[in-house]
């Protein structure tokens, strides 16, 4: 959600908290988004590795910036 939803449509995070607080209480968000983070460009990196760095290239590189982000954090 963070990554290609949130940080594209920063409005969209509102409105989903609003909605989620309907069914459940809401975790604490900033708290869990880096390990989420984390693992969705560390998922990413191994996937470009499994299925071919050149032509994921783009993909990989912005995979790579997350986690320089996520680990500086």
């Amino acid at each position: 959600m963070n990554r290609y939803i949130w940080e594209v449509n920063p409005h969209m995070k509102s409105a989903y908290i609003e909605g989620y607080q309907t069914i459940r209480p809401m975790i604490d968000l900033e708290r869990v988004i880096p390990f989420y983070d984390f693992y969705d460009a560390f998922s990413a990196v191994v996937w470009c590795k499994n299925r071919g760095i050149e032509q994921n290239k783009e993909f990989l590189e912005e995979s790579i910036r997350t986690l320089q982000k996520v680990v500086a954090y």
